[in-house]
This record gives structure tokens, sequence and C-alpha cells, in this order.
């Protein structure tokens, strides 16, 4: 006996894909101020300790214990414009790779173009 269909939408749930996104969120929140944060410091020569744990370091930033310089928001303005290029030639390079395809099982069975024009 054969396994029945599967009926319904396919793909991702919507609580997988709030999920994954909240994470990568807190990820890039964190991450970005660590690095600007740092990188910023080790070019001002501040001086200042910073913490070492990432979670620390951000509220601190948050909170005003830890001053955002300017070379930390041309950094965070550099990262930004960064991601943004690399999600963008993601996008374009994923949609070329998967060519034109078609919408259903059924829509397979029917013409294309060439072969309707006739009709």
């Amino acid at each position: 006996m054969s396994a029945p269909r599967k009926r319904g939408p396919g793909g991702l749930a919507t609580e997988a894909v709030v999920l994954w996104v909240a994470l990568g969120t807190v990820v890039v929140a964190v991450g970005g101020t660590n690095v600007c944060v740092r990188a910023a410091n080790a070019v001002d020569v501040t001086g200042s300790a910073l913490p070492d744990n990432l979670f620390a370091l951000f509220f601190e930033v948050l909170r005003g214990r830890i001053h955002w310089t300017e070379t930390a928001t041309g950094l965070a303005v550099v990262m930004s414009l960064g991601l943004l290029l690399a999600g963008t030639a993601a996008t374009l390079l994923s949609r070329r790779r998967s060519g034109a395809r078609r919408l259903d099982r059924a829509a397979a069975l029917l013409g294309r173009g060439k072969e309707i024009a006739a009709i």
C-alpha cells in the first residue's frame, strides 16, 4: 500500500521563519555593535576597558556607559552597506540559478508559447 500524498502547503512554518529572523536580528545587532565598538576603540585609541562578554558590551552601549563614537557610526554604515550588498547579490544569484519554474504539476502538462501559437 502506498503512502498518502501530503496535501496542503509545503515549505517552512511561519513560526520557524519568525524565530530565525528574530535570531538573525539579535546576532547581527549584538555582533555588529561589538565589531564597531571594538574597532572604533582600537582606531581612536581611547584606552577604555571593554567587557569581554558580547551581551554586556551591547547593553552597556545601550545604557550609555560606553560611548558610541563617530568612528563606530561610520563602521556601522559600512557594515550595513556590506550586508545589504551581500544579501542583494545572494538573492540575484539564487534567482538566476533557479531559472523559470512551472507553477504546479498541471502546468507541466499544458502547452507552451510555441506549441500553442497556431491555436
